[in-house]
Formats: structure tokens, C-alpha cells, sequence
């Protein structure tokens, strides 16, 4: 038996036995269920054992209680057990508690006559060996959440329902991420809150080691998953978004990890960092602007790399002091610091891309495909490495309000030359080729003498004599000079 403190020891002996065995029997069950069952209220005959409702602020009520005192014949100690109320407990359905109930009294020990107003369904136990195999129920059905019907007197184990959800861990788990309320039963579903964000996710246990979880908000649940390695369907049911299924523990703990972080990020986060780190700063100056927008930018790009997981959107380069936070829509053309911190405004970049999507030289698509600007030739193109396999790695409605933004071509709206968005591949998929072959058309032949001056055309400039391009090459000039 576990020790007690004597704190403890006291107020049981407070409570009458009819016997030293029964007493002894009495401490044993206490001890064990009043770890989960936290809380304990001495009567004449009995210890009830109390738990916190999770519907009613500061109330209690008693789903077990431990009688040692005024039994049937033959019983040392009687459990005294609301199924309801259990339920409540443990946050499991009440069928669970009635079947685990049946099991303890019919294939463990016995049933006893309620002997109260209330007519609480009784088990009776009769020596320590029976004690024994209750407790190991108990622990079964605390570990398990579940319990399946076994009139059949099959036993616990192996052969008793599937191991399914640790709630324990899972509790744990989603605190440590930012879920912080008292964690509620929606059915089968346990359900997590957090006081910092709206964002409401649901954990199911399934047969085996599998789990489902669901998402009360789409962009959320698809960027979770994606970022751990599954998918995120749309749902009609409670969940808008659904993971099915998530194998093993280590995936569930991970997951929730991950769904907490990206839901700070998402519920404006960084903003309200940013509101508090530059409040009381000076702004009347250019200097002093520039020191809070430092600030709101150093902040931004810790939220991209956060969104990203430390990766180059495009080319996966996980390089972190490399990488660039480039906002789609500039800090100073955003409308409201929300607008100016919002994950959703910014692409974590390398370098070379970084410079090209900020001076409006390559955007992307609806699907997150690369488009080019028409004012980059073939050859500034193979120059710059630009690429027709660039995409994206994941683009949310809330990416495309913003990249619709930027195809607009704002950014360089001073420019005098209109520009066109071209899709890659481009017309020739390998520039460098295209560069060979019209190389291999340039013929030197020998320096002519000067003519003079307002004499006729000459095909000779320096020596080179370029012959007539070719129909490709025709196209190429007339593609890369299309106007709107």
C-alpha cells in the first residue's frame, strides 16, 4: 500500500471500520483512487471522494465512496459508485462507467445493497487478492478512457478494448502548447481551449494507437498538417478540418505542438508584441520611425520563420541567418500595424529571391506557381537562375489576398514601361540553350575600313556580321516585346 501523509492518516481514522482488515483495506482504495479522484470528505461510515465539476465554477460532487462501516455479510470494505457522476470524473461516456461498474461487481467481486437515499450500485470486497483486481480495473479504466462490455467475464487486457488516448499525457501535452483551459468532453471528443486564442482543437481516441484531431479553423488545421506530414480534409460535422488519422503518441504530441504555435501566430500575435515593445517610443523624427519599424520588422521575421519552420518558402534553403523576411505589401503602404505584422503579408525568402520578389521581378500565382516579369530578358533570367519548377511550398486564401496585391505591379507603378506576368516554363525552358545557338550564328569575319560618315548601312559593327535571326528567335524578340 502507498504511504499517507499523516495528515491524511488522521482524518481516515476519523471514519469507523468494523474491523482492522476492513481499515486496512479501507486506506489501500483511498490511496489509490484519491490520486485521481483529488479531493476527500470524511463521513461516519465512509470516505467520499470528491472531484471538481467542469461545468460549475467551484463545485464539487462525489462520484465514490468508500464505506468500512454497516456492509452486507462477508464485505471488509463496499465502493459506493455514481456512473454519472464517474463519467463526469474521468470525461468519459456514461455507458463507459456503467460497463466498467457491471465488470467490477459481477466478474471481480460482488454486488452490494445500496444502503443510502441516494441507491448508489455497490461493489463489495471481501479480502485483499479482490481489492487487488479492482484497483488494477481502476487503473485500467483510468489509462484506457474506455471499457467494453464483457458479460462474458473475458477479464481486462488484452482482450478488453483497444488501448486508446493517454489523457493524462494528452492534457499535459496541449498546456505545455498554449491550450490552458480546463479541457472539456464533447462526446467521445476531448476538446481543447486557450484563453490567448479562439482557435478550438478536439482530440479522439481510436482503436489501436490511432488518433483522430480536428480543427475549428480550416487555414489552421491544413497548415498544422501539412507541417506534420498529413492532410487536413474540409468536414460537415464539428470540426471544420480533420486529421485522420494521427498514428501513435509521439505524432499527437507533436501535432499539438505544432497547431498551439501556428495559433498564437494566427490570432495576431506578433502585433500585439509589437504594440507592447514600442510603446512610450518617440515618433517624431525619420531616425526615430526608422527604430520602431526595426522593431516591428525583427518581430515579423521571427513569426516567419516560426510560420516557415526556418525554411525558404520556395526553394526549402533552411538556412535561417540567410533567410529574408519579405513582406508581399511594403511596411509603409500597409494600412494598420495588424496589416503590417500579419504572417500572411510575408514570404520567408533566400537571398536572390528575396531581391527579385521585392523589386516586382517575379510574383506567384493563385496555386503558388512562379510568374515572371516581362521586362526580365531569357538571358538576365539564366543569369539570375530563375527557375520553372519555383513554387510556393503552401498558400492559404489569406497568402492570395495579398499576392493579388502584389501581381498588380504597385511596387514599381513609377516605372514607364508597362510590364506582363509570364508563367514558368517559360517559352524556352532552358535559356542557356537558346544563348548557345544563337552564339553559334555569330560569325567574325575581317575588320572593313571605316566608311565615312552618312554613308549607307552597314551589316559589319566591329568586326561581327550577325546573320538574319530565326523564326524561334524571331519569336523570342516578339514575346519578350509585347505590350499590353
Amino acid at each position: 500500500m502507498n504511504r499517507l501523509p499523516p495528515g491524511e492518516l488522521a482524518m481516515l481514522r476519523t471514519v469507523r471500520a468494523d474491523s482492522p482488515e476492513a481499515e486496512q483495506l479501507r486506506n489501500a482504495a483511498y490511496a489509490e483512487l484519491n490520486k485521481v479522484l483529488k479531493g476527500a470528505r470524511p463521513q461516519e461510515y465512509g470516505i467520499a471522494l470528491r472531484a471538481l465539476s467542469a461545468t460549475k465554477d467551484n463545485s464539487q460532487f462525489t462520484p465514490v465512496t468508500i464505506y468500512s462501516a454497516k456492509m452486507d455479510d462477508g464485505n471488509l470494505i463496499e465502493l459506493a459508485v455514481s456512473p454519472e457522476k464517474l463519467a463526469e470524473a474521468l470525461m468519459i461516456d456514461v455507458d463507459v462507467a456503467w460497463n466498467w461498474l457491471r465488470f467490477v461487481q459481477h466478474e471481480v467481486a460482488v454486488p452490494a445493497k445500496p444502503k443510502t437515499s441516494l441507491k448508489y450500485p455497490r461493489v463489495g470486497i471481501r479480502s485483499q487478492a479482490v481489492l487487488d483486481k479492482v484497483l488494477d480495473a481502476w487503473r485500467e479504466l483510468v489509462a484506457r478512457r474506455s471499457w467494453a462490455d464483457d458479460p462474458a467475464g473475458e477479464g481486462i487486457g488484452e482482450e478488453q478494448a483497444p488501448a486508446v488516448l493517454d489523457v493524462a499525457r494528452v492534457e499535459k501535452a496541449a498546456e505545455d502548447a498554449g491550450f490552458d483551459l480546463t479541457p472539456a468532453r464533447e462526446g467521445n471528443w476531448l476538446v481543447f481551449r486557450s484563453s490567448a486564442f479562439s482557435a478550438v482543437l478536439g482530440v479522439l481516441a481510436q482503436a489501436g494507437d490511432d488518433y483522430r484531431v480536428g480543427f475549428s479553423d480550416a487555414v489552421w488545421g491544413q497548415k498544422v498538417a501539412w507541417d506534420c506530414g498529413a492532410e487536413a480534409p474540409p468536414d460537415a460535422g464539428r470540426w471544420v478540418a480533420i486529421v485522420d488519422p494521427v498514428c501513435g503518441y509521439d505524432a499527437l504530441h507533436a501535432m499539438l505542438q505544432r497547431a498551439g504555435r501556428l495559433a498564437h501566430l494566427l490570432a495576431g500575435e506578433a502585433a500585439r508584441q509589437f504594440a507592447a515593445e514600442v510603446e512610450g517610443l518617440p515618433t517624431t523624427t525619420e531616425a526615430e520611425r526608422l527604430v520602431v519599424q526595426r522593431v516591428g520588422q525583427d518581430i515579423f521575421r521571427k513569426s516567419l520563420i516560426n510560420y516557415w519552420q526556418g525554411r525558404c518558402a520556395v526553394t526549402g534553403l533552411n538556412l535561417v541567418p540567410l533567410l529574408r523576411a519579405s513582406h508581399i505589401k511594403p511596411w509603409k503602404l500597409c494600412e494598420s500595424d495588424a496589416e503590417r505584422l500579419d504572417v500572411f503579408n510575408g514570404l520567408l525568402l533566400a537571398p536572390h529571391l528575396d531581391a527579385l520578389f521585392d523589386g516586382g521581378w517575379i510574383s506567384f500565382d493563385e496555386s503558388g506557381k512562379a510568374l515572371v516579369c516581362s521586362e526580365l530578358s531569357l538571358e538576365q533570367r539564366a543569369v539570375l537562375g530563375v527557375q520553372p519548377t519555383w513554387r510556393l511550398a503552401d498558400v492559404t486564401d489569406l497568402h492570395r489576398n495579398f499576392l493579388a496585391w502584389h501581381r498588380r505591379g504597385d511596387l514599381r507603378k513609377m516605372k514607364p514601361l508597362p510590364r506582363r506576368w509570364h508563367r514558368l516554363p517559360m517559352l524556352c525552358e532552358n535559356p542557356a540553350r537558346l544563348q548557345g545557338q544563337r552564339n553559334q550564328r555569330i560569325q567574325r569575319v575581317p575588320r572593313s575600313p571605316p566608311r565615312a560618315r552618312g554613308a549607307g548601312c552597314s551589316d559589319r559593327m566591329d568586326g561581327i556580321h550577325r546573320e538574319r535571326p530565326s523564326s524561334l528567335e524571331t519569336a523570342v524578340i516578339a514575346w519578350k516585346t509585347i505590350k499590353p
